[in-house]
């Protein structure tokens, strides 16, 4: 069975020579069998924690996880995670053609559904290059992106479950000595169904009282029929959070 539990980091993809190089950090024992999924496909399979795919035609899915002995040829792309409709995932490319200096990139973000970006704090500090080991060279990364040796690699970042509305988030990249480059910003409308409501004190969703209502009965035929005064059940709950 396809599983990521073991899988700690995975690194920013290289791309070089036609081919996109892969590696990540697993505390599983050596000799574990590993996938790799492009798009829901499966690319790749081996013991090792790097691996050369195929260079995509365009922007891809990744999905790296640990199989069984034996499963190396299973294909178990039916039971691979996607990306529930309340979470936002961002990606861009950067690199040295950035900045010669460039350190890492700060992610910014509401505090509520509709709300203003807080500059305040980074929901994300993301390293440009993890372990400073730079991936920039002849032969590395994407051509297009800045002078003759310098080249880019791919990020990502994924949001926490959202509720209902706009979410509005930036990205800025920063360098040694704390600069920032300007903000590349980008809004998401997420409509996703509302929350549970919280419960009370007592640990229930809901609660309810009866109110005896003025000039309303009703009577009990057969049983001395008696005449009773009339109630309104008055149900409460606590709203929804989104």
């Amino acid at each position: 069975m396809f599983s990521q539990t073991n899988i700690l980091e995975v690194y920013p993809p290289i791309y070089s020579f036609g081919s996109l190089f892969l590696s990540w950090r697993s505390n599983a024992v050596p000799g574990t069998m590993y996938q790799i999924y492009l798009d829901d496909n499966l690319a790749w399979s081996g013991t090792s924690t790097q691996a050369a795919v195929p260079w995509p035609s365009g922007e891809v899915s990744i999905s790296i996880g640990t199989v069984g002995a034996g499963e190396q040829f299973t294909n178990f792309s039916s039971s691979l995670y996607s990306i529930p409709d309340n979470i936002v995932e961002l990606s861009w490319v950067g690199g040295t053609f950035l900045d010669a200096e460039i350190a890492g990139f700060y992610v910014y973000g509401p505090d509520t559904a509709n709300g203003p970006v807080d500059y305040s704090a980074p929901l994300a500090n993301i390293p440009a290059y993890p372990g400073n080991i730079i991936l920039d060279g002849y032969g590395l990364g994407p051509y297009g992106f800045g002078a003759w040796s310098e080249s880019a690699s791919v990020y990502s970042w994924f949001s926490q479950p959202l509720y209902t509305g706009n979410w509005t988030y930036s990205v800025a990249a920063y360098d040694n000595a704390g600069n920032l480059s300007p903000y590349q910003t980008v809004s998401v409308f997420i409509g996703v169904p509302p929350r549970e409501c919280p419960v009370f004190s007592d640990l229930k969703r809901l609660h309810y009282s009866l109110i005896l209502v003025a000039g309303l009965t009703w009577n009990q035929n057969g049983y001395g029929d008696n005449v009773w005064p009339g109630y309104e059940a008055v149900l409460t709950w606590l709203p929804s959070l989104g």
